[in-house]
């Protein structure tokens, strides 16, 4: 997992999105750079801001997500290597409700105007599951796989009630409502949703966060179960299940 992956925004200015490769990121705006650590955490250094280590837990928890400030200290937060370290040094200021400014590739949800239900908007990759193969071994079926159609290329929209993908070239726009999603699975490059009309489906956005994206949904979801009186989800795989 690239580092940008984990930190979709600048912890101390929140400026969004985060540029940066591999296990190395600087922020455009504030000049913070961020390094993975040896031994595990994250290296913050910068004019007038000295050089300390952070855990992962700590740097990435201070995040919030976009568009409601919404905080992301409470999700899982997936390991970069080793374990947590503690904070030495000097304390750097990480942002709790930052004035994030939109970047060049994602768009944030925009407090008013012609899309006012857009959360956000970015490039994506999809492929659908077309169906299913065996998977054998000397003779015997171990288990099932899916086999995936081509892959379409185009712009991803999460919406207050639906996650949109338009593919160009003008093609029909495949539209998922969110109370029809069964399930949300992330890996390091891809979040995985299982629909009741299209079944599962493969999502990559080359240019952002994948966490983030996971984030995102999850919490599109949520709302959208609260607004049915469903409850609240307590697990997005296998499949969605709520308390």
């Amino acid at each position: 997992m690239a580092l940008v992956d984990l930190l979709y925004r600048c912890p101390r200015c929140g400026h969004d999105p985060l540029p940066g490769k591999g296990g190395r990121a600087l922020c455009p705006a504030c000049g913070a750079a961020y390094s993975v650590a040896r031994g595990g955490g994250i290296r913050i250094s910068g004019e007038n801001i000295g050089r300390e280590k952070r855990s992962v837990r700590e740097v990435a928890g201070s995040l919030t997500l976009p568009g409601q400030g919404s905080s992301a200290a409470d999700a899982p937060q997936p390991r970069l290597h080793g374990t947590p370290v503690r904070s030495e040094g000097s304390s750097v200021p990480l942002a709790r409700t930052p004035e994030a400014t939109d970047g060049p590739v994602g768009k944030a949800a925009p407090s008013g105007g012609e899309s006012p239900g857009v959360i956000r908007e970015t490039r994506a990759r999809v492929k659908i599951a077309s169906r299913e193969t065996d998977i054998r071994f000397q003779g015997r079926i171990l288990g099932f796989m899916e086999v995936f159609g081509k892959t379409r290329e185009g712009r991803l929209r999460l919406e207050s009630e639906a996650l949109v993908f338009r593919p160009d070239g003008g093609s029909e726009e495949d539209r998922w409502p969110l109370y029809r999603i069964l399930s949300v699975q992330a890996s390091s490059s891809s979040v995985q949703i299982t629909t009741r009309e299209a079944g599962l489906v493969s999502i990559k956005v080359p240019d952002e966060s994948i966490h983030l994206w996971e984030l995102l949904i999850h919490r599109a979801l949520q709302a959208t179960w609260h607004a049915r009186g469903w409850g609240r989800i307590v697990e997005f795989q296998p499949r969605i299940r709520a308390e």
